[in-house]
């Protein structure tokens, strides 16, 4: 399993030494964009650390501390990365400040969390969600935000959260060379157990292009229905809300990536002996209103429900019996 060592830095760690924190074994950053506070500003180091990051070889990534102020939020957003690339999520940092001493639902909480997500996601990013146990859990409805990465803040080398997170804080308390400590004596740490980078350049998102010969061997229109034959792949197939999941289980079984909305003819695949892994929903077949779906050729279903580390372990669990 992929598991990274990075920092999550703001004005409050000043402006750090990146190539000395890096060849001390800091592997990402998350940047801290900005605050929505008052209207919301732009961080001061924001610019700083997103240069040096790139000129030291560190992937990074950044948050915006939510005071609710939903519209400029997004707005200054997009106006910061705009140019930019990220290696990492965009997060949305909603947590008790964020309240800023005021009242709210927890559905009016969910929908400002959705409302920045969906938009910035729109854009062209991939975002994710930072908070600790206690607010995602009685604050925010999973159902609705369960589509979205996890980053949850949880000072302990163990976390009790039962849903699914994709990065851990584990400590405000890191030592890091080059990076100056906080007020509160260290420096944000965290664990990532994505291969994030790689995520970011195949889905063509947060300012990376497409690339391109996503399917290589099937879809390259060059080559004759006898030379593609003679190729056995394994092949995965996946719902557009589960490529995450598709990608890792591809990365392991270095399989070639199709989004079922290609339509491939997997019927032909699979007399030539490839491997079909379908990966989300709850069955096979094609979506209602919809031309495609996930192919009733399937080898193995991987569901919405299944986790890519149980398949990637035991792939027998989920043949598809004809």
């Amino acid at each position: 399993m992929t598991k990274l060592v990075g920092v999550d830095v703001s004005k409050y760690n000043g402006y750090p030494d990146w190539k000395k924190a890096k060849a001390d074994g800091v592997q990402f950053a998350i940047l801290r964009l900005g605050s929505g506070y008052n209207g919301g500003y732009i961080d001061k180091t924001f610019e700083y650390n997103y240069r040096e990051c790139k000129k030291a070889g560190i992937g990074v990534g950044v948050y915006v501390a939510s005071y609710l102020n939903i519209s400029s939020e997004i707005d200054m957003t997009l106006k910061a990365l705009k140019g930019k690339r990220l290696e990492y999520p965009v997060y949305f940092d909603i947590e008790d400040f964020s309240l800023n001493r005021k009242r709210y639902s927890n559905k009016q909480l969910t929908d400002y969390t959705v409302r920045f997500c969906s938009e910035i996601e729109h854009a062209g990013y991939y975002v994710g969600i930072y908070s600790n146990k206690a607010f995602l859990d009685g604050r925010l409805c999973w159902e609705r935000i369960k589509k979205y990465d996890i980053w949850i803040a949880h000072w302990n080398k163990g976390v009790n959260y039962a849903g699914k997170y994709a990065m851990h804080q584990y400590t405000n308390k890191g030592q890091w060379k080059g990076i100056p400590s906080t007020g509160e004596g260290g420096v944000d740490t965290s664990w990532c157990f994505v291969d994030y980078p790689n995520l970011m350049k195949k889905l063509g998102l947060n300012g990376y292009k497409k690339q391109k010969a996503e399917v290589k061997g099937v879809a390259k229109l060059e080559l004759t229905k006898e030379q593609k034959d003679s190729v056995k792949n394994t092949v995965v197939t996946y719902l557009d809300e589960e490529c995450q999941k598709a990608y890792i289980i591809a990365q392991e079984h270095r399989a070639l990536l199709a989004p079922c909305a290609f339509n491939f003819d997997f019927g032909r695949m699979v007399k030539s002996g490839d491997t079909i892994i379908a990966v989300g929903g709850d069955h096979l077949g094609k979506i209602e209103g919809k031309n495609y779906g996930l192919t009733g050729y399937a080898t193995y279903h991987v569901k919405a429900t299944d986790k890519a580390e149980d398949f990637n372990k035991d792939r027998s669990k989920f043949l598809v019996r004809k």
